[in-house]
C-alpha cells in the first residue's frame, strides 16, 4: 500500500507541492507499514475454508492524481451485513500513519477513502504493488463503521500498547449488501468464554505477510492463510497467540483478523470467534513470537449495542429476527449425536437457522478440521 501511494503521490509533484506545501520526495514512507493479518508457518486457504473469515480493501481517490484499490486487513462476517474489524484498521489517524508516514494531512488532497469487503482468497493483485482502481468482483462497499469509544490510536502505536494490555481495539463494519449466501461466525456467549485458557488450541486466518517483516513484504502477501495455534498468555481483554517460534502465528496487529476456537456447547455450531487481531507482542515484531488479539467476550455488551442501534437507525440491510449478537442455533432434535451433529455442518446458508446445521464449525483435529472448514 505504501509504496503504491508513494507512486501516486510522487506522480504529480506540481500538484501534491500546492496541496501540502512540500515536495513529495520530502516524504519519507520508508516506516510506513500497511499490513493485514501475517499468517506465520501456515498454509494456504481457499474461499471455502473459514468461508466467513474476508479482507477488508481500501479504495481511494485523489484528484489530479488518480485512485488505487489495495488489501488493507482481515475480518470476520458475524451477521449477514456486519463484520468484525480492529478498530485501527478503519481509524484516520492510523490510515495516514500508515498510508503517508503521518507527515500527510489526507483530506488536504481531498482524498475520498472508501472500504470494501472481499471473500476472494488470492487478492496478490491488490497488494499494493500496481496501481488499479477496480475492486476484487464480489466486493461489497462498507456504508458505515462503529469504533470503540475508548480505542485510542496514539496508545497502540506506543510501547505501552504491546503487550497483553487493554487497547479497545474492536470496531464493527456495516456492508451495503446482505451476504446470505455464506456462513457467518458466531461470538462466544459470556459463559462460553471461561473455556479460554491459556494453551487453548485455536485456529487463525488472514491475508497478509507470511513471514517476520520490517517494511514492505518480501514474500507472498495478500493471499488467504491459516494454521493452528495455541493462546500463550490470556488476560482480560487481550491474548496472545503462538508464544513459540515454530507455532502459526499472527504479526503487526495492523489486520483485524480472526482467531476461532471451537468450545464445549449445547448448541449445534460449536466454532467461535473469540479474537481480532490487534498488535505486536514486542518491538522484535513477531520474529519468534506471535502477536496479540482483542477478547471478543469483552466487548459483547457494545457490540450487541452497535449491531442494535444500526438497525434502530436504518443503517444495517439485514435486520431479520435478532439485531443484536446472533447466537448459535440450538439443535433442533437431541436425537441425534455429535458427529451427527458436525457431520451437518458443510454446505447450508448462515440465514437457514431453523435447520440447525450450519457450517462455521470445525474440530481443531486435523483429520476433522478440513472437512468442517470446507463450505
Amino acid at each position: 500500500m505504501t509504496l503504491l501511494l508513494a507512486s501516486l503521490l510522487t506522480a504529480s509533484a506540481q500538484d501534491l507541492d500546492e496541496a501540502v506545501g512540500q515536495a513529495p520526495e520530502a516524504v519519507d514512507l520508508s516506516g510506513a507499514v500497511f499490513s493485514g493479518d501475517a499468517i506465520i508457518n501456515g498454509s494456504e486457504y481457499s474461499e471455502d475454508e473459514y468461508p466467513m473469515a474476508g479482507a477488508m480493501l481500501m479504495s481511494i481517490t485523489i484528484p489530479n492524481l488518480g485512485g488505487i484499490s489495495s488489501f488493507a486487513c482481515s475480518s470476520t462476517l458475524i451477521a449477514p451485513d456486519v463484520v468484525l474489524i480492529a478498530a485501527h484498521c478503519v481509524d484516520k489517524d492510523f490510515l495516514e500513519q500508515s498510508i503517508t508516514g503521518g507527515v500527510i494531512d489526507l483530506d488536504s488532497l481531498g482524498a475520498e477513502i472508501l472500504f470494501y469487503w472481499s471473500r476472494q482468497a488470492d487478492l496478490s493483485d491488490y497488494n499494493g504493488s500496481s496501481f488499479t482502481g477496480d475492486v476484487p468482483p464480489d466486493a461489497i462497499e462498507v456504508t458505515a463503521t462503529a469504533s470503540h469509544p475508548d480505542f485510542d490510536f496514539d496508545q497502540i502505536n506506543s510501547l505501552g500498547g504491546l503487550g497483553v494490555n487493554d487497547n479497545n481495539d474492536i470496531a464493527l463494519m456495516f456492508l451495503s449488501e446482505a451476504v446470505e449466501d455464506v456462513p457467518h461466525a458466531y461470538l462466544p456467549t459470556a459463559d462460553e468464554a471461561t473455556q479460554l485458557e491459556e494453551g487453548s488450541i485455536v485456529e487463525i486466518v488472514g491475508w497478509g505477510y507470511q513471514q517476520p517483516h520490517s517494511g514492505q513484504p518480501s514474500g507472498p502477501f495478500a493471499i488467504k492463510v491459516g494454521g493452528e495455534s495455541v493462546i500463550g498468555e490470556l488476560g482480560d481483554y487481550e491474548f496472545q497467540v503462538g508464544p513459540e517460534e515454530d507455532d502459526a502465528r499472527k504479526c503487526n496487529g495492523d489486520s483485524g483478523g480472526p482467531t476461532f476456537m471451537d468450545v464445549e456447547t449445547n448448541a449445534s455450531d460449536s466454532l467461535r470467534v473469540i479474537g481480532v487481531t490487534s498488535h505486536a507482542y514486542d518491538t522484535t515484531l513477531c520474529a519468534t513470537k506471535g502477536g496479540v488479539d482483542t477478547r471478543v467476550d469483552a466487548f459483547l455488551e457494545w457490540i450487541d449495542d452497535e449491531m442494535t442501534g444500526a438497525c434502530d437507525d436504518g443503517t444495517r440491510v439485514w435486520c431479520d429476527g435478532e439485531t443484536g449478537i446472533i447466537e448459535a442455533p440450538t439443535p433442533v432434535s437431541n436425537n441425534n449425536s455429535g458427529d451427527d451433529d458436525k457431520n451437518g455442518r458443510a454446505g447450508c446458508s448462515a440465514v437457514a437457522a431453523s435447520s440447525g446445521a450450519l457450517i462455521a464449525g470445525l474440530s481443531l483435529l486435523v483429520s476433522v478440521s478440513r472437512r468442517r472448514r470446507d463450505g
